[in-house]
């Protein structure tokens, strides 16, 4: 089952920088995007941050952990992993039921 695991967020006055463990079971970390995103609200811009993997969870096959940064003008509570299908030229609607929320 594709699903998230652990959420860690570090913070200092700069930056968020943001580990997330990802299980894809059959599929490969290249067939999704994994991305911070965080509305656009109070003047501030809708951000969609691409992660990247940092290193594969040892011992557990198709698990991942992923790895952002992100400036720390906005809280870190602000900001929501997520899975959305990816392919080259093909757009997702931020409704489709194929995306998968951290929360």
């Amino acid at each position: 089952m594709l699903r998230f695991g652990e959420l860690k967020v570090q913070t200092d006055s700069i930056q968020h920088l943001f580990y997330v463990q990802v299980y894809f079971c059959e599929l490969q970390p290249d067939d999704l995007r994994t991305e911070l995103y965080a509305n656009a609200v109070n003047g501030n811009c809708l951000v969609r941050q691409p992660m990247k993997v940092m290193r594969p969870l040892v011992g557990i096959l198709g698990g991942y952990v992923f790895t952002a940064r992100v400036t720390a003008d906005r809280p870190a509570c602000d900001y929501t992993p997520r899975l959305i299908p990816h392919q080259i030229g093909v757009t997702t609607s931020l409704e489709n039921d194929l995306i998968l929320w951290q929360r």
